[in-house]
């Protein structure tokens, strides 16, 4: 059934819309003015929190140096007294000049004296001749007094004896060489002081700063609500403070009204590390948030603006949509007929380059298949031919000249036939367990030879990490190195080589297998390291030595096809690193049962029905097979008749055949069938015979 088109919208359909949207876009603005209005004054009291804790940190790192310099400096005088009173008695000019020099040096202080046994204040700054002045009834003297282990004593704010003024004073005993009370020396601080350093610190208009002792009374405060001294003492504190004092805390953060006056503000205090005084710091809420208030304003002129705004664009709107009605009912229509149009022009472009694409990938594998075959023969018949005793030198080098041409060849061929696999999609993963140690070590006895007659060192490093036994295509893993490797050692002339390979655990189970080649050729440009993995592609140093430029290529699909990649950094006249990574399976079965086997040759039987087939590795290392230990091959799983024609295929050179009689063999033998195709792949034909005639039965026809 046809489905019915959509009529057209109507005009109170289009108002009830807009203005509908006109409310959601409105809503939503409002909702986000205010979200944004809320992020900006959470960031306001954060930053009033850091500053006032900044501020209160500074002070009491202030008040706490400034304390210490006056200990140090009571210190100071009272050994000069001990030393003078055991050099026989004080000298009063003597010691005045002494306590004037370190009072000079402290422009913190108001006053630095000295008070005998009886409190009398006999020397110092600001004390004359006939001043009487006592201190005896001073909690701090009586303290200092009554107890020979005190300390520094930092005393109430009390009105000075000598000036008149609000004061604190800091007093150290002073001990007769017997240990007997003889005294005290204090230091002198004016309340005003403290006050004048409280108002250079800019805390705003409504800030505060506050001093109190250990009890909470008020030593200080700025502003001062009246007079100086007028509060002294007062105990008046938030609860919010209280409770943190009472709680041992020794600093904090909180929010609280003032009862003074009336001011609400953001609070952080610390206890003076090792004295009784605490020192607050508070920021009003009217000034940290003077610039947030503007913000808010100038948010909400905004909003009303846009709201006046998306109104009168409504209407112009409304007034375009009426007019242009039957425009965009034309414009649709055109444009429907011009996306047909194109479609269809894309289709038929699609199916030609699909259509060429597979005439590429066909004509190179049917082009390389017929150049495989009797290229096969050739070097099959120039094996045989090799074997003549009877040879001249000339022959026997026109012969190596044959089978090295034949086979760079073939190699050429293979890497043309395996790229438009896989740009054909062809190319699968073929996974097995395998020894990766073993592997490592084939293709280094692979390459040993030419960088020994090239005099590079050549490491392959396998570290205790890397599990032995993996699970990947192991032909593709063999293929990347022999790549990689023989690329380093083609373009190294001096140097080395180094292999190094490592393996570890992934969250998703598998394991990631890094290989990294490093080499000290003439390396790469920066300009060249962009296109290094195109097709056909070589660098200025690859271009003068021979190669199709797709070794790399097809090494990254092999990565890539094993979720890896390969990745390379390079300097010029230093050297290259090439990095694969990709991911495997421990075969974890096996590492419990020592190095994983491979079939690479069979070995004369020792008893009837059994060959047992064997590690060549002296043969397989010059032609990069692979290696391992021992185990029994099953010949006799073969039908005698498949072994026959295989022998005959093998000595008549028919590689064709050959291959087909290989894959019926692997319904029978996988691993036999698998090393008699490695010898094939590396032209060992006469190896396949000899192993082939000690088979019972193949040459007893």
């Amino acid at each position: 059934m046809k489905k019915e088109a959509k009529s057209p919208i109507s005009q109170g359909q289009f108002i009830k819309r807009m203005a509908t949207a006109v409310i959601l876009i409105n809503l939503l603005v409002i909702a986000l003015a205010g979200l944004s209005l809320r992020q900006s004054l959470l960031q306001h009291e954060e930053r009033a929190v850091v500053t006032a804790q900044n501020l209160s940190q500074v002070l009491e790192r202030y008040i706490g140096g400034v304390i210490d310099k006056i200990d140090v400096t009571l210190l100071t005088i009272s050994d000069e007294i001990e030393k003078q009173v055991a050099g026989g008695g004080i000298k009063g000019q003597k010691l005045n000049r002494f306590i004037v020099r370190q009072h000079a040096r402290l422009p913190e202080l108001d006053g630095l004296r000295m008070a005998d046994a009886q409190g009398n204040i006999i020397y110092g700054t600001g004390v004359t001749p006939g001043l009487k002045a006592n201190i005896a009834d001073r909690e701090y003297f009586v303290r200092l007094r009554e107890n020979a282990e005190a300390k520094l004593v930092i005393s109430k704010p009390v009105v000075g004896r000598v000036t008149g003024e609000w004061v604190v004073l800091l007093a150290r005993r002073l001990n007769k060489p017997d240990g007997s009370f003889s005294g005290v020396v204090y230091g002198v601080i004016t309340l005003e002081s403290f006050i004048k350093v409280f108002a250079s610190i800019d805390v705003g208009q409504h800030g505060s700063i506050t001093l109190r002792d250990e009890e909470l009374g008020l030593v200080a405060r700025y502003p001062e609500p009246g007079k100086v001294g007028s509060s002294i003492g007062q105990k008046t504190v938030s609860p919010e403070f209280l409770e943190l004092v009472k709680a041992g805390r020794t600093k904090g953060t909180f929010h609280a009204f003032s009862k003074v006056d009336k001011v609400e503000r953001t609070m952080s205090f610390r206890r003076i590390a090792g004295y009784p005084l605490y020192i607050i710091t508070g920021l009003s809420t009217r000034d940290y948030l003077t610039g947030w208030r503007d913000e808010a304003l100038k948010t909400s002129v905004i909003v009303a603006l846009f709201f006046l705004a998306t109104i009168c664009l409504s209407w112009l709107g409304y007034r375009d949509w009426m007019r242009g009605k039957a425009a965009v009912r034309t414009m649709k229509e055109n444009l429907e007929a011009l996306v047909q149009e194109r479609t269809a022009e894309l289709v038929v472009a699609t199916n030609r380059a699909e259509a060429a694409s597979r005439a590429k990938s066909n004509f190179l594998s049917s082009v390389s298949h017929e150049l495989r075959t009797p290229m096969n023969a050739i070097l099959g018949y120039t094996q045989w031919m090799q074997r003549d005793q009877q040879l001249t030198a000339t022959q026997k080098e026109q012969l190596d000249t044959i089978s090295r041409s034949g086979k760079h060849l073939l190699t050429l061929i293979n890497d043309v036939l395996e790229m438009a696999n896989i740009e054909a999609g062809h190319i699968k993963l073929n996974q097995s367990a395998f020894d990766l140690h073993a592997l490592l070590e084939d293709v280094e006895s692979m390459f040993r030879v030419k960088t020994d007659a090239k005099q590079l060192r050549f490491f392959v490093q396998k570290p205790d990490d890397v599990f032995r036994h993996i699970v990947a295509d192991h032909g593709k893993v063999r293929q990347i190195l022999i790549n990689l490797i023989g690329n380093a050692v083609k373009f190294t002339d001096t140097g080395g080589i180094n292999v190094h390979v490592s393996a570890v655990h992934t969250n998703t189970g598998k394991l990631k297998v890094v290989i990294e080649v490093e080499d000290t050729g003439p390396g790469i440009a920066e300009e060249e390291l962009e296109v290094l993995f195109g097709q056909f592609v070589q660098t200025t140093a690859g271009a003068s030595s021979g190669g199709t430029g797709l070794g790399l290529v097809m090494s990254r699909e092999f990565a890539r096809l094993m979720d890896g990649d390969i990745t390379v950094s390079s300097v010029v006249g230093k050297g290259s690193v090439f990095r694969v990574e990709l991911f495997a399976k421990a075969d974890e079965a096996l590492e419990d049962n020592g190095p994983l086997k491979h079939v690479i040759g069979l070995k004369p039987r020792p008893e009837p029905g059994r060959i047992p087939v064997v590690d060549d590795k002296e043969e397989s290392s010059a032609i990069g097979g692979p290696s391992g230990g021992q185990k029994q091959g099953s010949l006799d799983r073969l039908p005698v008749g498949l072994l026959r024609q295989m022998h005959r295929a093998t000595l008549s050179g028919n590689m064709d055949s050959l291959n087909e009689l290989i894959e019926q063999a692997e319904s029978h033998d996988v691993e036999v069938a698998a090393a008699i195709r490695k010898l094939a792949d590396d032209f060992r034909y006469e190896t396949i015979a000899s192993w082939l005639e000690q088979a019972p039965g193949v040459v007893d026809e």
